[in-house]
């Protein structure tokens, strides 16, 4: 599975490879005007961000998965819904990274599935929904619980992943959850929190030049 490597690599390369100055830069400022925000607001984002708290958890309300299921076919026929490739990567994780929403649906059905276990790069299923921009994926794996304070090898959270790729929606995802669910330490945390090399979440957005997500922290 090397293009899972090569997809990871090429995103920090792309980031590496923006860190200009995004005042000055006429590329970064046509980037930023090709970036698009998804129009869609599905139920699952409304119920997130509506100020409920007891939607966190309740995977029940994701119902079992449908008879022409993919996941449901293999599980009944004994797959394991945790099983790891060489990458330690469990179907839930690639689910996530390929924005698979019917097969991120119906693994978490399963009460067993396990929606914190890390790859060897120590990310979460929600690192790579958050990386690679797939906000409905975000929006379920929060839904059902998902630590959102939780470090990569390169000690970032969620919240560096999608503020450095500039994916706006997810970073006001996360954010969002954490002021209605009312934990302000967490919040404050999350915002402040450095990577390895001393950066927050912020510092990101700016170094690539990501206008839309800078403007939406400072608003």
């Amino acid at each position: 599975m090397q293009w899972y490597r090569k997809s990871i690599k090429s995103i920090r390369s792309r980031r590496a490879s923006r860190q200009v100055n995004p005042i000055t830069s006429d590329d970064t400022i046509e980037e930023e005007k090709t970036e698009q925000d998804n129009p869609s607001i599905s139920n699952e984002k409304e119920l997130l961000l509506a100020n409920n708290p007891s939607v966190v958890g309740d995977v029940s309300r994701f119902g079992k998965p449908s008879n022409d299921s993919v996941v449901r076919l293999l599980v009944e026929n004994g797959a394991d819904v945790n099983a790891v490739d060489v990458y330690d990567l469990t179907p839930l994780h690639y689910a996530c990274m390929r924005g698979n929403d019917v097969a991120i649906r119906d693994l978490l059905s399963y009460p067993q599935v396990l929606i914190e276990e890390t790859d060897k790069q120590n990310m979460t299923p929600l690192f790579l929904a958050a990386t690679f921009g797939y906000a409905d994926a975000v929006t379920q794996l929060l839904i059902s619980g998902a630590n959102i304070f939780v470090r990569d090898e390169e000690y970032q959270t969620p919240l560096h992943r999608a503020a450095a790729e500039g994916h706006k929606e997810i970073v006001h995802l996360l954010l969002s959850v954490c002021k209605k669910r009312g934990d302000g330490d967490l919040l404050h945390n999350l915002i402040l929190a450095r990577n390895s090399e001393r950066m927050t979440a912020l510092y990101q957005a700016v170094a690539n030049g990501h206008y839309q997500v800078t403007n939406y922290y400072l608003k």
